[in-house]
C-alpha cells in the first residue's frame, strides 16, 4: 500500500478587505495530527454477493455538491464543494448497496459583488479526518443501463440522529451546555461549539457551524465506469465565532445540479487497479489519481 499523505485541501481564497477587525485570527487547534490521521484512513472492504448487472465493484469518486448562496456581503452565487473519495457498491438483483469514503473536498471560492475578493469559509484537515464512512443505498433500473443512489449525507458537527439546530439570534453564540443539549458536536476537536470555518486570506475569519449536507445520484453505466449528476442541499446553522456578524446574515437555499464520476478502481474490465490486496484501499492512493482518471477541482480567482 502506498503510504503518502492524503492531505485535505481547499481552494485558498483572499478574504475580503471589509472583513471586521474582530473577526478572528486564532488558528490554534488540539487534538490528534490530522495529516497523520488522513494518511491512516481508508475503506476496508466487504464480500459481495456478486451482482450480474456490472455495476458491482469499486471505484475511486469525484462528485460535487452545490448551494445557492446570498446575502452577508456576497452577491447570489454557486457554491461548489468537490469531493474525492473511494467507494464499493454492492449489487443483490437490482438492489445496491454503497460505502463511501471522502477524502479530500475542495470548495471554490465564494465572492463579494463587484469587489471579487473571496469570503468563502472552509473546514480543517481535522474535520475531513473525522468523517465516518457512508452507507446508502440505491437500485438499478430495469435496463440495466442506470443507477440511482439515495441517502448519502454528510453531517459537520452533529452527533448521530441531531437536528440541525436553530441559529442564536443576533450574534449570540451558542453555548457550551447549550451545544451538548442541541447534540452538537467539536468534530475537529479543536475546543469550538461544532466545526470551525475559516476563510483563509490577509484577515482570516472564523466561525463555529453545524451543517448537513444531503445528495442523491443519477449515473449511467458506459460497461465499466459510472457518470452522471448529483442533486444535493446544504443547509448550515452558524453557531458562534468571531466572524458571526459577517457570516450569519448569508441565505444559503438548494444549487444545481453537481457532476459525479465514479472510475473503476479494481481492475476488471480492463479498469486500472488501484490495489486492494489486503482488503482495504488507503486515501493517499485515490489522492494520487486526482488529475489523472479524476478530474481536479474548478479553479477560482481567489487560487494560489
Amino acid at each position: 500500500m502506498i503510504r503518502l499523505a492524503a492531505v485535505l485541501f481547499a481552494l485558498t481564497a483572499c478574504v475580503a478587505p471589509e472583513v471586521p477587525p474582530d473577526a478572528g485570527t486564532s488558528d490554534a487547534t488540539t487534538g490528534p495530527d490530522p495529516g497523520r490521521a488522513l494518511d491512516e484512513r481508508g475503506l476496508e472492504l466487504r464480500n459481495c454477493p456478486g451482482g450480474a448487472f456490472g455495476f458491482e465493484g469499486l471505484y475511486a469518486v469525484r462528485f460535487e455538491s452545490t448551494s445557492a448562496v446570498s446575502g452577508g456581503g456576497v452577491a447570489a452565487q454557486q457554491e461548489h464543494v468537490t469531493r474525492y473519495g473511494v467507494a464499493q457498491l454492492c449489487v443483490e438483483q437490482r438492489e445496491v448497496a454503497v460505502d463511501l469514503l471522502v477524502c479530500r473536498m475542495a470548495i471554490t471560492p465564494v465572492l463579494h459583488g463587484e469587489s471579487r475578493t473571496c469570503a468563502a469559509e472552509s473546514p480543517g484537515a481535522a474535520l475531513l479526518a473525522a468523517l465516518p464512512v457512508a452507507h446508502f443505498t440505491g437500485e438499478i433500473d430495469m435496463s440495466g443501463a442506470s443507477v440511482t443512489l439515495t441517502g448519502w449525507s454528510e453531517r459537520w458537527g452533529l452527533h448521530d440522529g441531531a437536528e440541525l439546530p436553530t441559529e442564536p439570534s443576533g450574534i449570540e453564540q451558542m453555548s457550551g451546555d447549550e451545544a451538548a443539549r442541541a447534540g452538537v458536536l467539536d468534530q475537529d476537536g479543536d475546543g469550538e461549539v461544532g466545526v470551525t470555518l475559516r476563510g483563509d486570506g490577509e484577515v482570516p475569519t472564523r466561525t463555529f457551524v453545524a451543517r448537513v449536507t444531503n445528495a442523491d445520484f443519477a449515473l449511467a453505466n458506459d460497461g465499466i465506469n459510472l457518470a452522471g449528476q448529483v442533486g444535493s442541499v446544504t443547509a448550515e446553522s452558524v453557531l458562534g465565532g468571531p466572524a458571526t456578524r459577517l457570516i450569519r446574515p448569508r441565505e444559503r437555499g438548494p444549487g444545481g445540479r453537481g457532476s459525479a464520476t465514479f472510475v473503476r478502481a479494481d481492475g476488471l474490465a480492463g479498469a486500472p487497479d488501484i490495489g486492494v490486496g489486503d482488503g482495504v484501499v488507503q486515501c493517499a492512493e485515490v489522492a494520487a489519481w486526482i488529475g489523472t482518471e479524476l478530474a481536479e477541482p474548478p479553479s477560482g480567482p481567489c487560487e494560489r
